[in-house]
């Protein structure tokens, strides 16, 4: 046991040698010396080789008969595997004890009452309590709600509940606020298989469950948010299946959200212009770009027709993978009806100004055709006293009562009473100032109808030359006095498919805004006009009209707002500022054209118009 060689070599050698650790001696024999007697004594002994082993020792006092020890005697036991044995077993438990507190749950025992006996560190962390203020507690006691959580750990207690596998449990913090655990029981059971207590494990839930409710609330606010949007809102996936059908989109379109979710909008029974829509998505999808389609006809869920504005955005990930386009829209049906009753609010205000210019026009030839009806009136009279003096001098030359001779000379005499060649001359000269007044009456009515009422309000081709004629009249008492204007028109320009009466009043307010701006500059003209020149030309795949006028000019900080509603640099009561955004809506929102200009303060300015005449003209807009 000790690695000696032999008996006698053993016995050669001091045993106080033999001990690893002097003080295992001194106890040893203390005990000895006040007992008489060790049990059990476990000790450590340095072998001949160096190496220690783990002895029991059971030892006696011998005594002499006086009472004095003679010697000890007694027997040693190897118990070195026992001794490491029992050491790996406490280092398993000091592990399993560290692990038991450390671990990232809770952890907790109780017994077939309810009353806690076990709780690791975790627990009480996580409850704010000592162990010691746990222990002998019953675990409802830290309950949020202690009445239904007894009853229900009784009736797992008595084998009437199933032991809980990942439900949620609210426990009520020592500081007062709510912890939410995701708890896990296992029964303990005795030898006889009766429930003798439960364990539970504790999992911490309190953040993810706050996240979850977080995440559950935002997900609530953005549908009552999206649910409140009074603009339809749907949503597609890459593949053009719909992730987002809101309350709007469903009452507008007709179709419940149950019914669109998941399926193809192509697919879908919408009364609307479906291959437009289509056609956009799908080159949105394509290009990744944004889409936008005005004026889309549909049918309302009450059967009548409206029009429909859609906007279509690309919906790109975090990766920049395009994940589906997401598409905006409103029923402009009222917006486009207050359209035109602004524009011909607009017309109307416009006309109202012109109608006094207008009324001059007219009322000059209408005067020289009265004086010239008077005249003529004058003058038939004359010549049919005339023809009935000379009826009664045939009479007299018939019955006898004239000689021929007679009857010449009274009829020069007639004639020179009446004045007869300057009835020859200026008759006909009347006449044809007179046709020649009704003419030009007539040509204002014709221009006043074609600018006012058009035909029906829809698109058409039409003859740009001939309207801008008709309004260059219309609006004639507005520049007379203080421009001349000059007429440049291309033959034979390309027809120019639009509504007329919209292109009538564009083309109204440009000139009658280079009427004004010429006034700005010189004045009521009595020292001079400007010059308002009109051109019209075919521009590859436009019409382009170009109105110039040699007046003040635009200066540079005001030139980006000329286009904006409302905008006017004309005192009050003389412009609404309505003028150029009406132009630029119709000529770029609606007629897919262009409307931009040019300008010198001081100098003038020069507005173009281009409207495309032909298929596969880009759009193009105000610069």
């Amino acid at each position: 046991m000790l690695g000696f060689e032999s008996r006698p070599q053993l016995l050669a050698s001091n045993a106080a040698s033999l001990y690893a650790d002097p003080l295992d001696r001194v106890r040893w024999k203390a005990q000895l010396e006040k007992t008489g007697v060790v049990k059990g004594f476990q000790k450590r002994l340095r072998k001949r080789d160096g190496s220690i082993i783990w002895v029991e020792d059971n030892t006696r006092v011998v005594r002499d008969e006086r009472g004095r020890i003679i010697c000890f005697e007694g027997s040693i036991q190897d118990i070195t595997q026992k001794k490491l044995v029992e050491e790996a077993l406490q280092e398993s438990q000091r592990k399993y004890l560290e692990l038991f507190d450390q671990a990232p749950v809770g952890y907790f025992e109780y017994d077939r009452f309810g009353r806690i006996y076990n709780v690791n560190r975790t627990q009480t962390e996580m409850l704010g309590y000592s162990r010691d203020e746990i222990l002998g507690h019953y675990v409802w006691e830290f309950f949020t709600n202690p009445e239904p959580g007894r009853s229900q750990i009784l009736a797992k207690l008595a084998g009437a509940l199933p032991p809980a596998k990942a439900i949620e449990r609210y426990y009520r913090r020592k500081d007062g606020t709510v912890l939410v655990g995701l708890i896990q029981d296992r029964l303990i059971l005795d030898d006889e298989g009766r429930i003798e207590g439960i364990r539970c494990t504790v999992q911490d839930i309190t953040e993810r469950k706050r996240m979850e409710e977080e995440l559950r609330r935002a997900h609530d606010e953005k549908e009552l948010l999206i649910g409140a949007i009074s603009s339809l809102i749907i949503r597609l996936d890459s593949g053009g299946k719909i992730t987002e059908w809101n309350h709007h989109a469903e009452s507008t379109l007709g179709i419940p959200r149950e019914k669109a979710m998941g399926r193809p909008l192509d697919k879908l029974a919408i009364l609307w212009e479906k291959e437009r829509v289509v056609e956009a998505m799908e080159r949105c999808l394509r290009t990744a770009g944004t889409e936008r389609l005005e004026d889309v006809r549909f049918t309302t869920t009450n059967g009548k027709e409206g029009l429909l504005g859609l906007t279509f955005s690309p919906v790109v990930g975090s990766s920049g993978k395009l994940e589906g386009v997401l598409i905006l829209g409103a029923d402009i049906t009222e917006r486009r009806l207050l359209e035109r009753q602004l524009a011909q609010a607009q017309k109307l205000e416009a006309i109202g100004q012109l109608a006094a210019g207008i009324a001059h026009e007219i009322n000059t030839p209408i005067q020289y055709v009265g004086d010239n009806v008077k005249f003529l009136k004058d003058a038939f009279q004359q010549m049919v006293e005339l023809v009935e003096r000379f009826l009664g001098m045939f009479e007299g030359l018939n019955c006898g009562h004239l000689t021929p001779a007679e009857a010449r000379e009274r009829a020069l005499s007639l004639t020179r009473e009446t004045d007869l060649e300057f009835l020859e001359a200026e008759v006909p000269r009347a006449v044809d100032q007179t046709m020649e007044g009704v003419e030009r009456v007539a040509k204002i009515v014709r221009a006043m109808k074609e600018f006012s009422h058009p035909g029906k309000r829809e698109q058409m081709p039409v003859d740009i030359n001939r309207a801008l004629e008709s309004t260059v009249t219309v609006s004639k008492n507005e520049w007379k006095y203080v421009s001349e204007v000059v007429m440049n028109l291309e033959p034979d320009l390309p027809m120019v498919n639009c509504d007329p009466a919209e292109l009538n009043q564009v083309f109204l307010n440009i000139i009658v805004n280079a009427a004004h701006a010429i006034a700005e500059k010189v004045g009521d003209g009595s020292n001079g006009k400007g010059t308002i020149t009109i051109s019209t030309r075919t521009n590859g795949p436009w019409v382009e009209v170009k109105v110039e006028d040699t007046g003040c000019g635009i200066p540079e900080e005001i030139r980006s707002k000329v286009f904006d509603p409302f905008f006017t640099t004309k005192e009050v009561g003389r412009g609404t500022g309505q003028g150029l955004a009406i132009c630029y809506n119709v000529v770029v929102k609606k007629l897919g054209g262009m409307i931009f200009f040019e300008s010198k303060v001081g100098e003038g300015t020069t507005f173009f118009i281009r409207l495309p005449f032909r298929k596969g003209a880009e759009n193009g807009g105000a610069t």
